[in-house]
């Protein structure tokens, strides 16, 4: 059976990662889950705390959105940032793309409004820069069970399970790691 490859975008609408190396650890680890990652996040363009000036981060959101490789866009981190961004974005377009917007903390805002605009739903889930790009593998581990994201917290060892079903078959597994 052949299966299509996912094109997962990376895009910093928020701050920037304070450790460069988390970026090529979650690049890494995607693409060995056979996933084709396409970076928007230039670590060069760092503006203050945020992962590039303001227009910089709504060229990286639009440059993804219109990129027909890409199905998923992942958010680098959360912090701060986005709120800046909302009145800029064109979320028709963006809902237009079709693309899977997966991320949580400022992406949450990005989020609610593509909802509160367009009704297009989006994904609470792993991120590249904690998530997929973990330093320790151990630290937490994301997994589509069946086609809910889960977390398992090592420190807790409670599962979470998101409010919303993922549908998005391409994903599978694509954050377990072992």
């Amino acid at each position: 059976m052949i299966t299509p490859t996912v094109g997962i975008a990376i895009v910093a609408p928020g701050g920037y990662a304070p450790d460069p190396q988390a970026v090529g650890r979650a690049i890494a680890r995607l693409e060995a889950r056979g996933c084709r990652v396409h970076n928007y996040y230039d670590p060069s363009l760092i503006h203050q705390r945020f992962g590039g000036t303001d227009c910089g981060r709504l060229a990286q959101l639009a440059a993804a959105a219109a990129n027909p490789d890409v199905q998923v866009i992942i958010a680098l981190r959360g912090a701060y940032g986005m709120t800046r961004l909302l009145p800029s974005i064109d979320f028709e377009a963006m809902a237009a793309s079709g693309k899977i917007f997966v991320g949580y903390s400022d992406m949450t805002a990005f989020q609610m409004a593509l909802m509160a605009k367009t009704g297009a739903i989006s994904y609470a889930g792993p991120m590249i820069y904690g998530d997929f790009g973990a330093a320790s593998r151990s630290r937490s581990r994301w997994r589509i069970s069946g086609s809910a994201w889960q977390a398992r917290s090592t420190r807790s060892g409670s599962r979470r399970r998101a409010t919303r079903r993922s549908t998005c078959p391409a994903l599978s597994g694509a954050g377990t790691w072992r």
